[in-house]
């Protein structure tokens, strides 16, 4: 007789791995943007195929730039394919390693190129060609962008904030913007979320902002434009009715910085992450006409300005290496429950049985991948596994492995414990 037992699941924290590929080694360095302003920093993204540990990249080749080790993660994984109904396991062995870059100077900036070695074999890859522009000192306008994390996990949720500083008068309480002419702002990430990213519901954020009178201080942003409506007063002898740039108003409070006053207009959204990458918000550019007033000096002017708030970068990345155990299988969520289920209790010897392992909870299951069954030594004691054949059903909430096995001794044989590890996020 044959009897499933149940599974066990751990939690855990995780450990590096230490995985070595064959001689032939490829080198891959991209970076996420091709053109920055100066102050701005790139991710520069090295990936290893064919090696794991015990190679690191050598970046002493470029100069005229600080650099900064963000982080590395493995690549290493096996996966299974189904063509035509025929399942193919592959592995892969790899690293990524990814460099926070800020170039000096403005100009036609190399990062690169990028060398490794392994034993006498050195491979180089040159570097991507990123554009720097300059910017007008000044300090009348700040731009910034302010994620609540720089680095998150699959399925884990941040916030990104934008202020616009707009320098103010001590002597006057005077809205520095100008009612008759908004300012326009360039905000890439109001127009469409980043694929991979769960963002906010643009529209409803939009119009929840939407000016309702052109006599307040407002923004333009992007090329959201809006019909005017025949019942507004100031709308009344516009005959056409044509579509015109929306004015926007964000949230204002006093801020101080560098000992100066300003009004500070905020926007913030959340955004949740559902795939492994970089994701770039910004850069934000300020184009319009304030309102200026010198120390002591009553006269107000109009001054044109354009500043420029750097682009930040959200990193999601896996889960942690350190600690992570062999029987991990890619993946991370909470309230995870495993179920084992065997179709046929009594059999011969060689019989094929269909052993299944349904996994299922809150988590993310992009990334899961099979135990091997096959290196389990208590199950391959009583069972040839056929770890070549799994056939794989999804939902969204759950995966479930089917596996074919065959008894190879008789008598009442039970299925050992399986150990799964997933990462609780």
């Amino acid at each position: 007789m044959l009897y499933p037992k149940y599974i066990f699941t751990y939690l855990f924290l995780f450990t590096p791995l230490l995985i070595w590929g064959g001689e032939d080694i490829q080198l891959f360095v991209e970076a996420n943007r091709n053109q920055i302003y100066i102050g701005e920093s790139i991710v520069l993204r090295v990936r290893i195929a064919g090696a794991d540990e015990g190679i690191e990249p050598d970046l002493s080749n470029i100069t005229n730039a600080t650099i900064k080790l963000l982080g590395s993660h493995s690549d290493s994984r096996t996966s299974i394919v189904i063509i035509n109904g025929q399942m193919k396991r592959e592995s892969f062995v790899g690293r990524t390693f990814n460099y926070e870059i800020t170039p000096l100077s403005t100009g036609n900036f190399i990062a690169g190129p990028v060398v490794i070695k392994k034993g006498k074999k050195t491979i180089k890859a040159d570097g991507p060609s990123i554009e720097v522009a300059g910017m007008e000192k000044q300090d009348f306008v700040i731009v910034e962008i302010t994620p609540s994390r720089d680095c998150v996990l699959p399925d884990e949720s941040f916030f990104i904030k934008f202020s616009i500083f707009v320098l103010r008068s001590k002597y006057s309480s005077y809205e520095p913007l100008l009612p008759s002419e908004p300012p326009l702002l360039s905000v890439p990430f109001l127009s469409s979320t980043p694929a991979g990213l769960e963002g906010p519901d643009l529209n409803a954020i939009m119009s929840s902002i939407l000016a309702h009178n052109s006599r307040d201080p407002a923004f333009f942003i992007n090329n959201y434009t809006i019909r005017p409506s025949p019942f507004d007063f100031d709308n009344f002898f516009d005959f056409d009715m044509k579509e015109k740039p929306a004015r926007f108003v964000l949230d204002k409070k006093e801020a101080i910085r560098n000992g100066k006053d300003y009004y500070e207009y905020t926007l913030s959204m959340p955004y949740k992450a559902k795939e492994e990458g970089n994701y770039t918000f910004g850069p934000i550019q300020f184009k319009g006409k304030i309102i200026i007033q010198e120390s002591g000096n009553r006269q107000r002017q109009i001054k044109p300005i354009f500043a420029v708030g750097a682009a930040k970068v959200i990193r999601v990345t896996p889960p942690p290496e350190r600690g992570r155990p062999p029987s991990y299988i890619g993946i991370f969520g909470s309230n995870i429950t495993v179920e084992a289920g065997i179709d046929n209790n009594t059999c011969n010897i060689g019989d094929p049985l269909t052993l299944s392992l349904s996994i299922k909870g809150k988590a993310n299951f992009a990334n899961a991948f099979p135990p091997s069954l096959g290196n389990m030594p208590l199950l391959k004691r009583n069972f040839r596994i056929y770890d070549d054949t799994i056939k794989i059903k999804e939902t969204p909430n759950s995966v479930t492995y089917y596996y074919t096995i065959r008894p190879i001794t008789n008598g009442s044989l039970e299925i050992p414990p399986i150990e799964l590890s997933y990462y609780d996020s």
